[in-house]
Protein backbone atom coordinates (compact mmCIF):
# COMPACT_ATOMS: atom_id res chain seq x y z
CA UNK A 1 0.00 0.00 0.00
CA UNK A 2 1.04 3.64 -0.31
CA UNK A 3 1.34 3.81 3.47
CA UNK A 4 3.74 0.84 3.48
CA UNK A 5 6.11 2.61 1.08
CA UNK A 6 6.11 5.77 3.21
CA UNK A 7 3.52 7.80 1.33
CA UNK A 8 1.51 8.98 4.31
CA UNK A 9 0.50 12.09 6.16
CA UNK A 10 3.40 13.38 8.26
CA UNK A 11 3.14 13.48 12.05
CA UNK A 12 4.56 16.99 12.07
CA UNK A 13 4.97 19.39 9.16
CA UNK A 14 7.63 21.27 11.11
CA UNK A 15 9.64 18.05 11.28
CA UNK A 16 9.19 17.52 7.53
CA UNK A 17 10.44 21.03 6.74
CA UNK A 18 13.35 20.66 9.18
CA UNK A 19 14.43 17.39 7.53
CA UNK A 20 14.08 19.02 4.12
CA UNK A 21 16.27 21.99 5.08
CA UNK A 22 18.94 19.99 6.89
CA UNK A 23 18.86 17.16 4.33
CA UNK A 24 19.35 19.52 1.41
CA UNK A 25 22.15 21.33 3.24
CA UNK A 26 23.96 18.07 4.01
CA UNK A 27 23.48 16.88 0.42
CA UNK A 28 24.82 20.19 -0.96
CA UNK A 29 27.94 20.10 1.23
CA UNK A 30 28.71 16.44 0.53
CA UNK A 31 28.13 16.92 -3.20
CA UNK A 32 30.46 19.95 -3.30
CA UNK A 33 33.22 18.20 -1.35
CA UNK A 34 32.83 15.03 -3.43
CA UNK A 35 33.01 16.98 -6.69
CA UNK A 36 36.19 18.67 -5.54
CA UNK A 37 37.75 15.35 -4.52
CA UNK A 38 36.72 13.58 -7.73
CA UNK A 39 38.12 16.38 -9.89
CA UNK A 40 41.46 16.11 -8.07
CA UNK A 41 41.65 12.31 -7.82
CA UNK A 42 40.16 11.40 -11.22
CA UNK A 43 40.99 14.24 -13.60
CA UNK A 44 39.57 12.31 -16.59
CA UNK A 45 36.00 12.78 -15.36
CA UNK A 46 34.45 15.91 -16.83
CA UNK A 47 32.42 17.45 -14.02
CA UNK A 48 31.56 20.45 -16.23
CA UNK A 49 29.73 18.31 -18.78
CA UNK A 50 26.23 19.63 -19.43
CA UNK A 51 23.21 17.40 -19.07
CA UNK A 52 20.66 17.31 -21.88
CA UNK A 53 17.41 18.21 -20.11
CA UNK A 54 15.29 17.99 -23.24
CA UNK A 55 14.31 21.66 -22.99
CA UNK A 56 15.82 24.85 -24.32
CA UNK A 57 17.06 27.18 -21.59
CA UNK A 58 15.58 30.04 -23.63
CA UNK A 59 12.03 28.77 -22.95
CA UNK A 60 9.69 31.51 -21.72
CA UNK A 61 6.01 32.11 -21.06
CA UNK A 62 3.53 29.27 -20.65
CA UNK A 63 5.96 26.60 -21.97
CA UNK A 64 8.19 27.48 -19.01
CA UNK A 65 5.41 26.28 -16.69
CA UNK A 66 5.51 22.89 -18.43
CA UNK A 67 9.29 22.79 -18.05
CA UNK A 68 8.83 23.53 -14.33
CA UNK A 69 6.28 20.73 -13.95
CA UNK A 70 8.47 18.35 -15.96
CA UNK A 71 11.62 19.03 -13.97
CA UNK A 72 10.63 20.20 -10.48
CA UNK A 73 7.31 18.52 -9.66
CA UNK A 74 6.92 15.24 -11.56
CA UNK A 75 10.41 13.67 -11.33
CA UNK A 76 10.70 14.05 -7.53
CA UNK A 77 7.24 12.54 -7.02
CA UNK A 78 7.68 9.66 -9.46
CA UNK A 79 11.33 8.91 -8.63
CA UNK A 80 10.79 8.99 -4.87
CA UNK A 81 7.77 6.71 -5.05
CA UNK A 82 9.62 4.31 -7.37
CA UNK A 83 13.11 4.39 -5.83
CA UNK A 84 12.81 5.23 -2.13
CA UNK A 85 9.22 3.96 -1.92
CA UNK A 86 8.93 0.66 -3.79
CA UNK A 87 12.57 -0.30 -4.51
CA UNK A 88 14.25 0.65 -1.23
CA UNK A 89 11.31 -0.48 0.91
CA UNK A 90 11.23 -3.85 -0.86
CA UNK A 91 15.00 -4.36 -0.63
CA UNK A 92 15.28 -3.42 3.04
CA UNK A 93 12.80 -6.20 3.91
CA UNK A 94 15.19 -8.75 2.42
CA UNK A 95 18.63 -7.41 3.37
CA UNK A 96 20.43 -5.07 5.74
CA UNK A 97 19.38 -1.43 5.43
CA UNK A 98 22.83 -0.24 4.32
CA UNK A 99 23.01 -2.79 1.47
CA UNK A 100 19.48 -1.89 0.37
CA UNK A 101 20.53 1.78 0.43
CA UNK A 102 23.67 1.21 -1.63
CA UNK A 103 21.84 -0.90 -4.23
CA UNK A 104 19.04 1.66 -4.52
CA UNK A 105 21.53 4.52 -4.83
CA UNK A 106 23.55 2.70 -7.51
CA UNK A 107 20.41 2.02 -9.54
CA UNK A 108 19.29 5.64 -9.13
CA UNK A 109 22.74 6.90 -10.20
CA UNK A 110 22.88 4.64 -13.25
CA UNK A 111 19.44 5.84 -14.28
CA UNK A 112 20.98 9.34 -14.51
CA UNK A 113 24.34 8.45 -16.10
CA UNK A 114 23.15 8.93 -19.68
CA UNK A 115 22.00 12.22 -21.06
CA UNK A 116 25.08 14.24 -21.84
CA UNK A 117 24.54 16.86 -24.51
CA UNK A 118 24.86 15.82 -28.18
CA UNK A 119 26.07 12.26 -27.78
CA UNK A 120 28.69 13.10 -25.16
CA UNK A 121 30.15 10.27 -23.10
CA UNK A 122 28.51 9.02 -19.95
CA UNK A 123 27.49 11.74 -17.55
CA UNK A 124 29.57 10.73 -14.52
CA UNK A 125 28.97 14.04 -12.75
CA UNK A 126 25.22 13.36 -12.71
CA UNK A 127 25.75 9.78 -11.56
CA UNK A 128 27.97 10.85 -8.66
CA UNK A 129 25.58 13.66 -7.72
CA UNK A 130 22.49 11.46 -7.83
CA UNK A 131 24.20 8.68 -5.87
CA UNK A 132 24.92 11.18 -3.08
CA UNK A 133 21.40 12.60 -3.32
CA UNK A 134 19.92 9.12 -3.13
CA UNK A 135 21.96 8.22 -0.05
CA UNK A 136 20.71 11.35 1.73
CA UNK A 137 17.12 10.71 0.61
CA UNK A 138 17.30 7.12 1.86
CA UNK A 139 18.62 8.28 5.23
CA UNK A 140 15.77 10.79 5.52
CA UNK A 141 13.22 8.20 4.31
CA UNK A 142 14.49 5.70 6.88
CA UNK A 143 14.70 8.22 9.72
CA UNK A 144 11.20 9.68 9.19
CA UNK A 145 9.45 6.57 7.83
CA UNK A 146 7.90 8.96 5.32
CA UNK A 147 8.51 9.88 1.66
CA UNK A 148 7.43 13.52 1.95
CA UNK A 149 10.73 14.90 3.31
CA UNK A 150 12.65 13.04 0.58
CA UNK A 151 10.25 14.35 -2.07
CA UNK A 152 10.74 17.86 -0.68
CA UNK A 153 14.56 17.64 -0.76
CA UNK A 154 14.42 16.31 -4.31
CA UNK A 155 12.10 19.19 -5.31
CA UNK A 156 14.44 21.74 -3.73
CA UNK A 157 17.40 20.32 -5.66
CA UNK A 158 15.55 20.26 -8.97
CA UNK A 159 13.96 23.64 -8.24
CA UNK A 160 17.37 25.21 -7.63
CA UNK A 161 18.63 23.78 -10.93
CA UNK A 162 15.49 25.10 -12.68
CA UNK A 163 16.01 28.54 -11.13
CA UNK A 164 19.66 28.70 -12.17
CA UNK A 165 19.19 27.32 -15.69
CA UNK A 166 15.82 28.69 -16.78
CA UNK A 167 15.19 31.82 -14.72
CA UNK A 168 18.62 33.25 -13.95
CA UNK A 169 20.21 31.51 -17.00
CA UNK A 170 23.43 30.79 -15.12
CA UNK A 171 25.79 28.15 -16.58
Amino acid sequence: SLKDIGFKKPDSYQKVFAYMAVGFGVYFIIAAVSSSLVSKLIPGIDLEQRQDLGFSVSTTGLPLLFVFLSLVILPPLVEEIACRGFLYTGLRKKMPIWIAGIITSIIFAFAHINGGEQGAPLLWAAAIDTFILSAILIYVRQKTDNLWPAIGIHMIKNGLAFLLLFILRVA
